[in-house]
């Protein structure tokens, strides 16, 4: 990246001055937008990067991957983090991307003084303390399927009163998404929304089932079990058949109204 940002540099001293007489924009222009990105960048990144550094956030992050929970809990009892080599870096699946926990560790202690005891006055965080010293801090995963009794209980909660706190900006986008899938293919906007009341009434029954698979069924075997249901329960192939009928039907008449349409205008003509 440095060098990358080097060779923008050297290109940019380059430019020739901006002379605006002769609609020119060079080297002087070129720095004002280079200053303006960098402000903004950073605006945004302590907009979103910022509400993490308060105590009201923090606790949320107990229900994070393994390696994760384990270095917000050795934090939270005053313990160091060993340096683990290699594995200081793992890859994080969910979000596709390299976790630096020496990093996180040194996040963490950046903190303002006083944080650490506001994020211990979060309700769920002190109700399972001991769990969160004695097993979260000694690398026992939150989310194994073999946890033990306290652990678990500290999960149920997670679950219960953190998981369900959905960030507004997700929702939309998965929202826009669900749009963009359904209306592909230049589909009317009547028929778009059709098709995504149809894949809410579809898919609400499998995401239900699977999230009670993830969160309360540490058997495989139950959470095979409860997809199926699932899958049971969504809507049949004659219930499909009849969406693809009204889909049709709607086609059919709106291609005669813009047939006829066409025809008065030409006869206007």
């Amino acid at each position: 990246a440095s060098s990358d940002f080097d060779a923008y540099k050297t290109i940019r001293e380059a430019l020739p001055s901006d002379n605006h007489a002769n609609d020119i924009y060079g080297k002087e222009t070129a720095t004002k937008q280079a200053a303006d990105f960098f402000v903004q960048y950073e605006k945004t990144l302590r907009d979103n990067i910022g509400r993490w550094m308060e105590a009201n956030l923090i606790p949320l992050a107990i229900g994070g991957t393994g390696p994760t929970q384990t270095i917000l809990a050795q934090w939270l009892s005053n313990e160091e983090t060993p340096d683990l080599g290699d594995r200081m870096v793992y890859y994080d699946a969910s979000h596709e991307c390299n976790v630096d926990l020496s990093r996180y560790r040194e996040f963490l202690d950046a903190l303002p003084d006083g944080t650490k005891d506001d994020v211990w006055d979060d309700y769920i965080l002190n109700k399972h303390r001991d769990a969160i010293e004695d097993k979260i801090a000694r690398g026992i995963d939150l989310w194994s399927d073999d946890a033990e009794e306290d652990v678990a209980a500290l999960r149920k909660d997670v679950c219960s009163y953190m998981v369900i706190i959905k960030h507004h900006t997700q929702s939309t986008e998965a929202g826009v998404q669900d749009i963009a899938i359904c209306a592909v293919g230049g589909r009317s906007e009547r028929d778009a929304s059709a098709l995504s009341a149809y894949r809410s009434m579809y898919l609400s029954p499998i995401n239900a089932m699977l999230a009670k698979a993830r969160y309360d069924t540490p058997s495989k075997a139950k959470a095979t079990a409860l997809i199926d249901s699932a899958l049971k329960s969504a809507p049949t192939a004659e219930d499909n058949k009849a969406v693809s009928a009204v889909l049709k039907k709607r086609k059919r008449e709106g291609d005669a109204a813009s047939s006829a349409k066409s025809t008065r205008l030409k006869q206007e003509d």
